[in-house]
This record gives structure tokens, C-alpha cells and sequence, in this order.
């Protein structure tokens, strides 16, 4: 065995690492104690670190969704919460319970500045998960885009107040 063999081996010994500690961390099976961070993180994601009423919009139609189909909350937050696997935000998914500041954390930011919003982000999440953070959609919505994005055929916008995203359900529907 020649030393690039060795080094190939031990590259891909690496890699597989690498692999796996993603999957466990970000993407492996979730406890029912990670609703809350969870949606937290989506919270950031889509509406930013600053409390406001995105966040209990946005709470309203994951929960919603995910009793509807049957699917954990935190399955429902992965696999529809698409500012979590943005290309320049693998820091969202690193963000834990407790104030330390997240892995690949972006260096234009001073974490010191957003410690204490994302604490409250995670009671905001909580008081969402206990029923008493105000969804301003009353619970008619169903999805929500970006103000940027591009509005599907199938979407009827509901008032959900002053919010960042926007808010909506399918066209004929009264959820």
C-alpha cells in the first residue's frame, strides 16, 4: 500500500465521519424535547432573530400542518422550513438551547448582538408550543412565502397584520 493509499483511506475515514455527525446532529431522528428548539430555528430562518408576529404565524401553520397530516412537528419544521438549508445559513441548524454561540456562525456578526433574541426566540416557541403566543392569522393560514418570492397559482393570501412573509392558504380552501 502506497502512502497516497494510506492517504485516501484516511480521507475517506474522515469524510464518513464527517457524514455521520451531520446526520446525528441536524438531520438524525429527533426527541420530542426538540419541538421547541426546532421551531425556534425556523422562527430565525424565515423571519429573522427579532421577536414579531411571524413568529406565532408561523408557528400556527407547522403546528396545523403537522396535526393534519399526522407527522411530528419537528418532521414538519425539517422538511417544509426551507431557510434552514440555505447554502450561506448551516449555522441555523447549530443553534442549541443554551446562549453559546453556534458553529460556522458568520463573521459579520457579532453573536453577542443576537444571544439574547435567540433566547427569546426560544420562548417565544415555547409559548407557541403552550397555546398562548398569538398566531395574527387566527389559524386560517396554511403556508407562507417570502415578499420576494414568486406567488404560485394555488395561493390566496390571508391578513395576517404587519408580517415579513406572507401569508396564505390554497385557493377554495378555508385552511
Amino acid at each position: 500500500m502506497t502512502c497516497r493509499d494510506r492517504a485516501c483511506i484516511i480521507y475517506g475515514v474522515f469524510l464518513i465521519g464527517v457524514v455521520c455527525f451531520e446526520l446525528s446532529t441536524c438531520r438524525g431522528p429527533a426527541r420530542a424535547d426538540d419541538r421547541r428548539l426546532w421551531l425556534a430555528r425556523c422562527m430565525v430562518a424565515e423571519a429573522g432573530f427579532r421577536a414579531g408576529p411571524d413568529d406565532g404565524a408561523i408557528a400556527g401553520v407547522l403546528m396545523s400542518k403537522a396535526a393534519r397530516s399526522g407527522k411530528t412537528l419537528v418532521w414538519m419544521v425539517r422538511h417544509y422550513c426551507r431557510g434552514l438549508y440555505r447554502a450561506n445559513a448551516s449555522w441555523l441548524r447549530y443553534l442549541r438551547e443554551s446562549p453559546v454561540q453556534p458553529r460556522y456562525w458568520p463573521v459579520r456578526w457579532a453573536w453577542s448582538e443576537s444571544r439574547d433574541d435567540w433566547l427569546e426566540k426560544l420562548e417565544r416557541a415555547q409559548a407557541a408550543l403552550d397555546g398562548i403566543l398569538y398566531d395574527p392569522c387566527d389559524g386560517v393560514a396554511s403556508h407562507w412565502r417570502g415578499p420576494h418570492d414568486k406567488t404560485p397559482a394555488w395561493f390566496e393570501s390571508v391578513d395576517c397584520g404587519r408580517t415579513k412573509n406572507i401569508f396564505g392558504r390554497t385557493k377554495g380552501t378555508r385552511k
